[in-house]
């Protein structure tokens, strides 16, 4: 019976057509939407149903955001609880499949979203028909369908599992190998030359772990197992990619495993990545404590260690340290229009974050340091050791001995701004250098550069025009909160031992989600702190995780080869040679990173040290 037949008898009414028509299209796995791209055609091709029996086009709305997802379960798919979501609130007039299993393979899931289409009078349609779930005869009809779909997957899956088992019991069936094994063509274990190493092996297993499937692997080996690259970087490639590919996967799955099936189709669902090595790949992962495997009954599951779990859970959460900033930042714009009142209210933003992260034995203000007639907005400076000069509410004059961090407020980074926040912070700085460098740095609410390369160009030009006395006397770090990091860095040739630092401007980029940048703010801030050797090393300790993820590429250069620090009085003289420069440098960064506290800087090295 055609569909317009089935409409003559009155299931489609002008109720149904003034609600919105959904199309629910799903594959089960990426690579049967890569490859069985008929099957999809045809589920979209249900449209055309849709406007057939009345629906304006504007009213059909797909739903195709599980594609790659199995019908087992509404867990993870998000199109299918969308869907349920808007026939239960009485949007849906229709709801189309191109069969029940493109639904649910499961009579739970089924049967529910039949009750809620009967409840709010939502018809249901197939490539066979149209039903409406509120008539007994067809409520009967989708019943039967629904299960014989979850019993079709029940008799795949034991189909393929008397294959397995048929296959082994004649001797002929190849399990997957651990890293670096391969079947020779005569149908013997060997080693795949120059890929493996096998590293450290504090339990002697004997040969048979060779034929351990995954889901023993990690409990049976007490190896860890290493990429050798054998020399070329493009070998050991493809085991690289199948890793950061896994750990992504797992990343953005929940509770951060999936089932062993689901996580291996997923990555084979990706063209690039050498299908051969992916199992090879999550056996490696296991055994250097980077993957985890569950067994639970018949379910075999993935995820990661728990190392690396609360790695990722601190990466989340410093991510997530902009979300009050600019959410306080961008409510105030919907009743502040004055550009002034609006700044300031940034600034004390700012500083009260700060004030929670910072550790209590420093000062977060607004206002002077000593002999330098401009107020800075934010003056991070040790109250414990120091007293202010002056203070006057939240306005203080402090020495210059106890200040570690300036900051320049923004809400938007454009040229204008960022030169006024370059020539406040290098006027607060050209007086009396410190031995131990401040942290000098702009942080802006919304972006006005499209890259980073513009911004790092923009300090150049400025920097150039006034060619700072001494090392780290430039611009420590610009942000801005989601969009851009940049940050300075002396460089050492390694070659050349009797090359001077040169100071570069570098970016910092990530695909973590959030917002990495803020937070590399904060601990770059943090790095500056003057701190006993064991709380510096928590405090970079627990920045760590999202600086690690950030990858860094070079910039620019701020000045040519032949710029020197005009600087060489007092407690920098020793920077006057080069190697003295070095030596210098590689102090602070020492002290940057903990391993070291201000107090040994050589401050009074003799020149060449």
């Amino acid at each position: 019976m055609s569909i317009n037949a089935v409409n003559s008898n009155g299931k489609v009414t002008a109720g149904h057509l003034k609600k919105t028509a959904y199309l629910y299209v799903r594959q089960s796995t990426l690579r049967q939407v890569f490859e069985n791209t008929e099957s999809t055609q045809r589920q979209y091709g249900l449209r055309q149903r849709a406007v057939a029996l009345g629906w304006p086009a504007e009213r059909i709305e797909i739903i195709d955001c599980d594609q790659g997802q199995s019908g087992a379960t509404t867990t993870e798919r998000e199109g299918f609880q969308k869907l349920v979501a808007e026939v239960g609130l009485g949007k849906a007039g229709i709801v189309m499949g191109l069969e029940v299993s493109r639904l649910a393979r499961n009579c739970a899931d089924w049967h529910r979203l039949l009750e809620i289409c009967a409840l709010s009078g939502t018809l249901i349609l197939d490539e066979d028909g149209l039903y409406d779930p509120a008539h007994f005869n067809d409520r009967l009809l989708l019943g039967l369908k629904g299960t014989m779909s979850e019993a079709e997957l029940h008799v795949l899956k034991a189909r393929l599992r008397g294959g397995i088992l048929s296959k082994a019991q004649r001797g002929e069936l190849r399990i997957p190998l651990p890293a670096g094994l391969v079947y020779d063509p005569a149908g013997w274990i060997v080693s795949r030359e120059g890929v493996l190493w096998i590293h450290q092996a504090p339990v002697i297993l004997g040969d048979s772990w060779i034929t351990s499937p995954i889901p023993d692997y990690q409990s049976s080996i007490g190896k860890h197992v290493l990429i050798n690259a054998g020399g070329s970087p493009e070998k050991a490639r493809p085991w690289f990619e199948i890793r950061d590919l896994v750990l992504k996967t797992l990343r953005d799955s929940e509770g951060r495993r999936m089932l062993l099936t689901d996580l291996v189709q997923t990555v084979r669902g990706i063209p690039a990545i050498k299908a051969d090595f992916i199992e090879d790949t999550l056996r490696m992962m296991a055994s250097m404590g980077v993957g985890s495997i569950d067994v639970r009954g018949e379910k075999i599951w993935y995820g990661l260690s728990p190392l690396i779990h609360g790695d990722f859970d601190r990466k989340d959460y410093l991510s997530t340290f902009s979300d009050e900033l600019l959410a306080q930042s961008n409510r105030v714009d919907f009743l502040i229009r004055h550009t002034g009142t609006v700044g300031s209210f940034r600034e004390e933003l700012l500083r009260g974050f700060l004030r929670k992260c910072l550790p209590g034995k420093f000062q977060v203000s607004t206002g002077f340091i000593e002999d330098c007639g401009r107020q800075l907005d934010i003056i991070v400076w040790d109250g414990v050791n120091y007293a202010p000069l002056f203070r006057e509410n939240e306005v203080v004059v402090v020495p210059r001995e106890s200040v570690r961090a300036i900051v320049e407020v923004k809400t938007v980074l454009d040229t204008g701004t960022l030169d006024q926040a370059l020539e406040i912070l290098y006027e607060a700085t050209t007086r009396h250098p410190p031995v131990v460098p401040i942290f000098q740095g702009v942080f802006a609410f919304e972006q006005g550069y499209r890259s980073d390369l513009s911004i790092a160009q923009r300090i150049k030009d400025f920097s150039s025009a006034r060619e700072p006395l001494y090392f780290f006397q430039v611009v420590t770090a610009v942000c801005v909160a989601r969009y851009h990091f940049i940050f300075q860095i002396n460089e050492l040739d390694d070659k050349n031992a009797g090359s001077w630092p040169k100071p570069c401007l570098y970016g910092l980029s990530s695909e973590w989600p959030g917002d990495p940048m803020t937070p590399a703010f904060v601990g770059y801030l943090m790095a500056h702190l003057d701190l006993p050797q064991g709380p510096k090393q928590t405090l970079t300790k627990m920045f760590r995780p999202i600086l690690n993820e950030l990858k860094r590429e070079r910039l620019l250069q701020l000045f040519g080869d032949d710029w020197i620090p005009r600087w060489h009085a007092g407690d920098l003289k020793h920077v006057a040679t080069p190697q003295g420069a070095r030596n210098y440098v590689q102090r602070v960064t020492g002290f940057y990173e903990g391993t070291i506290v201000a107090s040994e800087i050589p401050l009074n090295a003799p020149a060449g040290n």
